[in-house]
């Protein structure tokens, strides 16, 4: 189409280092050698040398991308997940202790179970501070108030909330009687107290497949991040 040439003349002739790798364009071909030396550059740099404040490469200071499960309790009765039916007592769950023993990282993902379910939620997120650049907690969203209250003392996080769906498809799905409105409650008060690294995201299937465009839509309207994975059957 005329529009798909015209993004491909820009990208030809693009001077800027604004590249999308992994495109099977045909127009990308030739000129895919750009792209690729220019990660492996960035690659080197980050991993071996110092960046331009002092601060010492990936691979000096092994840094790493760390998921904390802080428990499996969860309110929320998932089609898709069965970890509710086995959850975690609290005595079992991951110590502040343990969590000051883990490593530095560039990146922690805080997952559960649902995280809010633990009372001591902003303790652990204090302890992760000390040791990780950059935090984003997965939650279902539902309980509005601690997401909220823990938010004010940390701005700087990173919520994303699970749903599956519109109204009836999400609230079917994730078995919460009024899930939904609640989860989208809690993103747009996030929003409106100047949260920026906020996001929603959904697990596809066959019974939500159909809500991916407008669900796409809707993060879109909101100003979100939108991320998606598939539901599968697992080997293990």
């Amino acid at each position: 189409s005329p529009e798909a040439e015209a993004v491909r003349a820009k990208v030809r002739h693009c001077d800027r280092d604004c590249w999308m790798i992994g495109s099977v364009s045909p127009a990308m071909h030739k000129y895919i050698w750009k792209p690729g030396f220019w990660v492996l550059t960035h690659k080197f740099k980050a991993l071996f040398i110092r960046d331009k404040n002092g601060g010492e490469g990936f691979m000096a200071t092994k840094k790493l991308n760390g998921t904390v499960i802080v428990t499996y309790r969860c309110n929320a009765r998932c089609t898709m997940c069965n970890r509710y039916k086995a959850p975690s007592k609290p005595e079992e769950e991951i110590s502040l202790e343990t969590i000051r023993k883990l490593p530095p990282m560039y990146f922690t993902n805080i997952t559960g179970g649902e995280p809010f379910i633990r009372t001591d939620l902003k303790d652990i997120v204090r302890e992760l501070r000390k040791k990780s650049d950059r935090i984003v907690i997965s939650t279902n969203g539902f309980f509005t108030d601690r997401i909220l209250d823990l938010c004010k003392e940390f701005p700087d996080i990173g919520i994303r909330i699970s749903i599956e769906g519109l109204e009836q498809t999400n609230n079917e799905i994730r078995g919460l009687a009024d899930g939904y409105n609640r989860g989208y409650t809690t993103l747009k008060k996030l929003r409106e107290m100047g949260m920026k690294d906020v996001g929603f995201g959904m697990t596809v299937q066959d019974k939500n497949a159909p809500d991916l465009v407008p669900l796409y839509r809707l993060s879109d309207e909101m100003g979100m991040e939108f991320a998606r994975s598939e539901e599968h059957t697992s080997e293990l």
